[in-house]
């Protein structure tokens, strides 16, 4: 008794599917990787937020400190003469 191997050969129809299982997928991922950008978004907008209320303080600190310089300068001026 012969055997013949017998090929299977991909139908327009499995085609069709395999194409829109790819679709499908790639869409799913897409999507996922859509939402991890708008985290990423959220997370980089809420460090900038923190580091505009730093940087306001800093500047108020730094506005102190010149002015108590000019203070302490002017209080040394006073004393040496």
């Amino acid at each position: 008794m012969l055997m013949v191997a017998q090929e299977a050969f991909a139908t327009k129809a499995d085609l069709r599917e395999f194409k829109e299982e790819i679709i499908h997928e790639f869409r799913v991922v897409s999507e996922g990787v859509m939402d991890h950008i708008k985290l990423l978004a959220k997370g980089h907008s809420g460090v900038v937020q923190r580091l505009d209320h730093v940087e306001t303080r800093l500047d108020h600190i730094e506005t102190r400190l010149e002015h108590m310089k000019r203070r302490t300068n002017a209080s040394i001026q006073r004393l040496v003469h």
